[in-house]
């Protein structure tokens, strides 16, 4: 079974019982550093990414910040 989200602005299915930590992991691999979350507007800290479960509905924001010169 799966449910929908609306992730970083494009609708996408995720198997249920996904976390934010599978998400982002499989977004950005295990390099995370600089990597913030958002759900339904609502900053998501890294220490709660492993037990926060995407919920069918949830608008999700994942951003890298990137530096340049």
């Amino acid at each position: 079974m799966t449910k929908r989200i609306r992730l970083n602005g494009t609708s996408r299915e995720l198997a249920q019982g996904s976390s934010i930590a599978m998400l982002v992991r499989s977004l950005v691999g295990e390099e995370q550093e600089g990597v913030a979350v958002a759900v339904n507007g609502e900053i998501v800290t890294r220490s709660q990414w492993p037990e926060r479960e995407v919920h069918d509905g949830d608008d999700i924001e994942i951003v890298r910040a990137v530096q340049g010169g």
